[in-house]
């Protein structure tokens, strides 16, 4: 039994006196009880501090519930790729710990590393086969891990999040009250099966159709983000149906996941079948058809409309309006605000990028230009070494990896930039376009995109461009807009997005 008394409770003041009895005096049940108070107090009334917390395990040493989990974040792969990292631990007492690891884009799953050490103060992961290695602490003010992951000779500042089960509450549940069809759609010019789905709302009459366009790169039909795990293009076509549209939407190629992009012709081929597919639905008014593109899926459905006399609108959001070589320069300009890089820094890599423009657009062959691309890179970091010693991706030019990186990453992403010409699309679609931008867009950079688009519109007066505020190239809210903060949100579209694009239709058709 505690030999202590309460003597005092001071709460207006949050004092707390415990005097110490003498030596001969028993404690009364009440004192007893004062007592077992007087520790809870004390207890309650530390300064709340993050402390390592211990669940007891028969037979096992305590589990450490605090580090104990799955902690998220992003590093640059050997490519200089930015990929998601999921790490699983499951750590004690003793400070030994159980450490695997996924990169889902890498397709690597339950990694184990060979030694391990888990405290607050001190984490350590190490791994002979690939060469990895992380160097951290935890960080109780962000409640985070944070620290130096190495994979090869490429370190990487990560900053690890705990997961927890995150409810997307914009997702449909099984109680929809609408049709879900799923399609299989046959190109058999290109020679591929893609999988689709066609929405209508749980009526039978004959309902206007909006079909969803992904942007660049290989996505599935909900236009899922990997490294957020939202699924923007399922939560719309779910808003659709409630407010009367039917929607259909359909997956990238299948062999488009090995290579960086998905191109126009492409896209437009896939589309234009699975909308045939769709007209002959009793269900569908195939008259009225409404083209949706986020990003350069903007592009396709601009060609599609020039192209298909039963689109009545389009709707680009988030799509570019500047020529490709400048909306790169812009993108690389927007990425660096957005890491908060040093200005006289962006200047210097902005100067270098332009020139690799220049040696892309003179040459196709790949490696001249990549020759050329890395004398470039050695002549700016020798003239700006201090400078660039500081910059963040200074280990993506000038690592071992180098060539690789220039000939399967920069120069292809260069190329692609270089066939985008907004512009001919743009003037040739001889219908309404409602053009919906996004204030924080770090991928078409909002300021040099909305003046292109506004001076479209001017001449153009079917052409109706609106910005939307708060929210990142997916529409989703955002504050600082990094991938992170988006894999953490539960919003997976913004409201007042929807809302504005449900009131657009409903005007639209009306």
């Amino acid at each position: 039994m505690f030999n202590y008394v309460v003597a005092n409770l001071g709460f207006d003041n949050t004092e707390l006196f415990c005097q110490k009895p003498h030596k001969d005096r028993k404690l009364s049940t009440r004192q007893t009880l004062l007592v077992w108070i007087c520790f809870i107090l004390l207890a309650a009334s530390l300064s709340p501090r993050v402390q390592a917390q211990f669940t007891d395990v028969p037979g096992l040493s305590s589990v450490d519930t605090l580090l104990t989990g799955e902690w998220a974040g992003y590093i640059h792969s050997s490519r200089g790729f930015r990929v998601r990292l999921v790490v699983h631990i499951n750590a004690t007492n003793t400070g030994v710990c159980n450490v695997n690891y996924d990169v889902p884009e890498l397709n690597w799953y339950g990694q184990r590393v060979s030694t391990t050490s888990c405290s607050l103060t001190s984490l350590v992961f190490n791994s002979d086969a690939p060469e990895i290695s992380f160097r951290g602490a935890f960080n109780e003010v962000a409640y985070s891990i944070e620290g130096s992951w190495r994979m090869q000779t490429i370190a990487t500042a990560v900053k690890l999040y705990k997961v927890r089960p995150m409810i997307r509450f914009q997702e449909p549940t099984s109680e929809a009250q609408y049709i879900a069809r799923d399609m299989q759609v046959a190109n058999r010019d290109a020679g591929v099966i893609l999988n689709g789905q066609l929405i209508v709302p749980n009526e039978l009459q004959k309902w206007p159709l909006v079909v969803l366009l992904n942007d660049r790169g290989y996505q599935d039909l909900n236009s899922l983000n990997s490294m957020t795990s939202h699924k923007p293009f399922l939560v719309l076509a779910d808003q659709l149906a409630k407010n009367g549209w039917a929607s259909l939407r359909i997956e990238d190629r299948p062999d488009d996941k090995s290579n960086l992009f998905h191109s126009i012709e492409s896209q437009e081929s896939d589309v234009l079948r699975a909308i045939k597919m769709a007209s002959v639905d009793p269900n569908i008014d195939s008259t009225n058809v409404i083209l949706l593109g986020h990003g350069e899926g903007g592009l396709t459905a601009l060609r599609i409309a020039t192209e298909y006399p039963n689109v009545r609108a389009v709707i680009c959001a988030g799509t570019p309006a500047i020529s490709g070589d400048t909306m790169y320069l812009h993108r690389i300009a927007a990425f660096e605000d957005l890491e908060e890089t040093d200005q006289k820094i962006v200047n210097v890599v902005l100067g270098m990028a332009g020139r690799w423009i220049d040696v892309v657009k003179t040459t196709n062959d790949d490696s001249v230009a990549s020759f050329a691309i890395g004398e470039i890179i050695d002549e700016t970091m020798r003239s700006n070494s201090v400078l660039m010693s500081t910059y963040k991706q200074s280990y993506t030019l000038v690592g071992r990896n180098r060539v690789q990186y220039i000939q399967t990453v920069l120069i292809p992403w260069i190329r692609d930039y270089l066939l985008v010409n907004p512009k001919p699309l743009i003037e040739n679609c001889n219908k309404p376009i409602l053009c919906l931008l996004a204030e924080k867009d770090s991928h078409v950079p909002t300021t040099s995109n909305l003046a292109a688009w506004t001076g479209f519109a001017r001449s153009n007066k079917g052409i109706d461009v609106h910005v939307i505020n708060n929210v990142n190239h997916e529409f989703q809210t955002c504050i600082d807009c990094t991938a992170d903060e988006s894999a953490r949100t539960a919003e997976t579209t913004n409201v007042s997005f929807l809302q504005f694009l449900t009131n657009w239709l409903g005007t639209f058709v009306n």
